[in-house]
């Protein structure tokens, strides 16, 4: 075991503990579907779970890279 093997788990630590400080954005319930899902406000699929969990509701990533380009 080298000391990246030893320092990872203290990592995630620390890397868990501020994304848990940090506020997650408001969620907006407008483009939530019945069966509690968001649907992207462009294309109209489903946002990914990921992105749903750290509060990113609007878009699905394909349309959020296709907006910030413009």
């Amino acid at each position: 075991m080298d000391n990246a093997d030893i320092s990872q788990p203290y990592q995630e630590l620390m890397i868990e503990q501020s994304l848990a400080k940090k506020p997650k954005p408001a969620v907006s319930d407008h483009n939530k579907n019945a069966d509690g899902d968001y649907e992207c406000i462009d294309c109209g699929e489903l946002v990914e779970p990921q992105r749903v969990a750290l509060g990113l509701t609007l878009r699905c990533i394909s349309c959020q890279q296709l907006h910030e380009k413009q």
